[in-house]
This record gives structure tokens, C-alpha cells and sequence, in this order.
């Protein structure tokens, strides 16, 4: 697991300018493929992001104690587990612990089924690989955006005394699963 503030070179310099769509997100970054993870580092930080990454799913949980992200980009075909796994074990930890983290699947494997299971897994948005950087920053953006109104309506509502009805408090924090595209 490596740390990264934005900005902070690495192995690829793609020579782009900090444009501050992602300015200090937190983003943990998961992949077993080396390039891969780099490429999506390099990107989100070129963006303003602060990246930690990690080549396994063990390792990607480790950091989520540690980093706290605000969102999580995770491949689906990760060696020691999958990234379905991986992100159920994340589901099932409390808010406080990450539990409600945004999530990100990438994967090569871009059926509907694939989308599908992702999205039962507890991922809230799909990209395919090779991925696009424009999509993947607005993907980022976008999970960082809905989650943080969420919160926001939740504050405002605890403020005027108001709970939520028992039908709303089950609803999912974000009720349209659809792929992103760019």
C-alpha cells in the first residue's frame, strides 16, 4: 500500500496540469496489474486527488482503515480475491469503519451481467477497462458529489427533528445503478 499526495510524480509523468475537479478526494485505487494502477493514480492526481493504492484485495482493506477514503476504485479480477468479495466485506463494516464508502467497479468484463454483479456486490458505478480519463474523473466526481448531498440532506434533516419514514430508511444512498459513460 502506497500513499500519494496529488501531485506527486511517480513512475509515469504524464506532464498534465492540476486541474482541481478532484481536489483533495481521497480516492483508494485497488488493482493487481501494476500499469494499471499507476495510470489511475497518475490520472487522479493530475486531477487534485489524493490516491493511496494497493495490488490485493487484502491490502485494499488494510488501507481503508488507515487512508479513510472518500471513494474506492476497485478492479473486479484481483488475485488473492475478487473485487465482488472484496467490496461485500467492505458492506459489511460499519458506516463509521467505511462501510458506506462510494464505490467504483473497472473491469475488462463489460456484459450486463457483469455490471449486474457488481452492482449487487455494493458498487455504485462501473467503468470499463481500458479506462477513459475523462470518464474515470467524472465518476469519481460524480460518487463524491452524491454522497456528500446525501449527507448534507441527512444533517438538514436531523437539524428540523425530522426522521426518516421507514419505507426512505431503507433505501440505498444511491438508487439509479447505471454504468458510467463518457
Amino acid at each position: 500500500m502506497v500513499t500519494h499526495p496529488p501531485g506527486g510524480g511517480g513512475i509515469l509523468e504524464l506532464g498534465v496540469r492540476v486541474e482541481g475537479k478532484l481536489r483533495s478526494i481521497r480516492v483508494l485505487v485497488v488493482d493487481d496489474d501494476f500499469d494499471t494502477l499507476e495510470v489511475m493514480r497518475v490520472i487522479l492526481e493530475s486531477h487534485g486527488a489524493q490516491t493511496t493504492v494497493a495490488a490485493t484485495a487484502a491490502e485494499g482493506f488494510a488501507a481503508l482503515e488507515t487512508f479513510r477514503p472518500e471513494v474506492i476504485l476497485s478492479d473486479i479480477g484481483l488475485p488473492d480475491e475478487d473485487g465482488y468479495d472484496f467490496m461485500r466485506k467492505v458492506r459489511a463494516l460499519p458506516a463509521d469503519r467505511g462501510g458506506r464508502t462510494p464505490a467504483l467497479a473497472a473491469s475488462a468484463h463489460v456484459y450486463t451481467s457483469d455490471r449486474e454483479r457488481a452492482f449487487n456486490a455494493g458498487f455504485q458505478a462501473f467503468l470499463a477497462k481500458p479506462i477513459d480519463a475523462k470518464a474515470l474523473v467524472e465518476s469519481v466526481r460524480a460518487l463524491v458529489e452524491r454522497a456528500r448531498a446525501h449527507l448534507e440532506r441527512r444533517r438538514v434533516n436531523r437539524r428540523a427533528g425530522q426522521t426518516s419514514s421507514p419505507a426512505h430508511g431503507e433505501r440505498r444512498m444511491f438508487e439509479r445503478r447505471q454504468p458510467c459513460t463518457a
